[in-house]
């Protein structure tokens, strides 16, 4: 009886090493951009290369396949560059370079087989081996830096989501508080009428716009980059991008000088009329004295159909009231700056 409970003993000890030596080794997948490759005959490993179909994995790195029966050659193409494995040779030829394989390809199951390293370096592509899962895994996607005077896609929606928050700073804060800052030197060119300050409003539009996309790209997940010779022409190319934004300050607003029916000078800056919850129609800069007054017609979409007349100051704002949008134009809201001068 002992004998016996000594036997059943042992062979219990023994099951579970008999069971992982009975157990089936993982099988090898392949695994590109964090996607599977479901291939019709299973990879194989070959004195410790991968071996992979090999039009499977030609075409999911994009490169279209040709085999020479005759000479039983593949040839896979992807733009200029041009790949050619030959069966059982190992040798591997990208363009006019040789490649020496540490595995020839070969047939199996009437399928060729091809080093799954080796071409996929061959395409560009990162190869890296996870061993407890005996995967294969291919990265294709390189983060490409995108030129400093372009917004990818996503980044171009970040800019217009905070569109009428830049306008809306612009109007009730950067361009004011720049002609008050400045108020010295713009001062007697606004008394003069000088055509120099024509052109200020777009410059400061301009500014706080490209600021603005300067934070998008800052915050995004892409790479932008300013090359050395592009250093010359930020300006250029930051004006380039907002007018394909359709932000760029020509696309918005005008300026000019203008008079109040008492003669007054003022330097009136039009801007495009958009659907945006509070937005400036007018922005008008009256010389009064030593100082320079600013006045604004604004829509405010909680109250449609009416322009509110407002004054904007050096540390506060205030509104004088409502006019019918209607009648609200260029006319009355040089009579309000009359009344209010």
């Amino acid at each position: 009886m002992k004998k016996v409970l000594c036997i059943v003993l042992t062979l219990l000890l023994l099951l579970p090493a008999m069971s992982g030596f009975a157990a089936e080794e993982t099988p090898v997948t392949v695994w590109i951009d964090g996607e599977q490759l479901v291939f019709d005959v299973d990879p194989i490993i070959e004195n410790g290369r991968t071996l992979v179909p090999m039009r499977g994995i030609f075409e999911a790195l994009g490169a279209t396949v040709a085999w020479d029966s005759d000479t039983r050659t593949v040839t896979a193409v992807r733009g200029d560059d041009v790949m050619k494995i030959t069966i059982d040779q190992n040798v591997l030829t990208k363009n006019d370079a040789s490649i020496t394989l540490d595995v020839p390809a070969k047939i199996v199951n009437n399928r060729t087989l091809v080093p799954v390293r080796a071409v996929s370096e061959g395409l560009d592509a990162q190869v890296d081996w996870d061993g407890e899962a005996s995967r294969v895994i291919i990265t294709t996607k390189t983060e490409v830096a995108l030129p400093f005077d372009t917004l990818a896609e996503d980044d171009a929606e970040a800019f217009k989501s905070a569109y009428a928050d830049i306008r809306y700073a612009y109007e009730q804060q950067i361009l004011p508080q720049a002609f008050f800052n400045e108020k010295g030197t713009a001062l007697p060119i606004l008394k003069k009428r000088d055509e120099s300050l024509l052109g200020f409003p777009a410059y400061m539009w301009n500014r706080a716009m490209t600021t603005q996309i300067i934070r998008v790209q800052a915050d995004s997940s892409h790479s932008y980059e300013i090359d050395v010779a592009d250093e010359g022409r930020l300006e250029e190319g930051y004006e380039k991008l907002l007018t394909e934004l359709g932000v760029e300050a020509n696309q918005v607003l005008q300026t000019k000088y203008v008079q109040t029916p008492k003669k007054r000078t003022v330097l009136l800056v039009s801007l495009k009329d958009e659907d945006l919850m509070i937005a400036c129609q007018y922005i008008a800069f009256v010389p009064d004295g030593d100082n320079i007054r600013c006045f604004t017609a604004e829509v405010d979409q909680v109250s449609p159909g009416y322009v509110f007349y407002c004054e904007i100051k050096e540390n506060s704002r205030g509104s004088y009231g409502t006019v019918d949008g209607a009648t609200a134009n260029s006319e009355t809201f040089l009579k309000f700056i009359d009344s209010k001068l």
